[in-house]
Parts: structure tokens; sequence; C-alpha cells
């Protein structure tokens, strides 16, 4: 988690997580660490999410769960974000 530019980086403990009606969770198997990611680490990309935020910005991951009005997508399913998002690095979600 990202609290503020150059070196200010912490862990935090994440809360469940409730899949609403249109929402897909997924959990992040690989992501790459690009130049921009250490550069938007660093405070120093042109663009920065805005703060507190989670590191990496592409990956692939594997779909946890869905809500009801997800019809293109099940559990066990592989996705790679697109567009691609800042959080990559996040680790599993935990599900209440």
């Amino acid at each position: 988690m990202l609290s503020g530019w150059v070196g200010g980086c912490r862990v935090i403990e994440m809360e469940g997580v409730e899949v609403k009606e249109k929402d897909v969770c997924v959990k992040m198997m690989a992501a790459p660490i690009n130049p921009s990611d250490i550069n938007r680490i660093e405070g120093v990309y042109p663009v920065r999410p805005p703060l507190p935020a989670i590191g990496g910005y592409e990956g692939v991951g594997e779909v946890l769960s869905v809500g009801s009005a997800v019809k293109h997508l099940s559990p066990g399913d592989w996705v790679i974000p697109s567009p691609p998002s800042s959080g990559s690095y996040r680790p599993p979600p935990p599900l209440p």
C-alpha cells in the first residue's frame, strides 16, 4: 500500500470483500515489475493514483467469485484486467 510518494509504503490488513451484483473478485497470480511501476512508487511517473494506493499496473489473475449479474466469467477463469489499472501487487482478498 502506498501511503505517500518516495518510500511511503506500508502493509495494511484488508477487510473481507463483498462481491456485489456486477463485481468480479480476482486473485492476482502474476504481475510484472516495469520501470513505470517503480517510477509510480517513487512518485515521478506523470500519472499518480490517489493515495492510499496499491502498486502494480498489469498482470494476470484467477476469478474467485462473481456477482449475480456477471454472465461472461466464472470462478476459476483466468483473466487479464483490461484496461490495466493500479493494484496488481495486491494479495488475494479475504472473502466474507
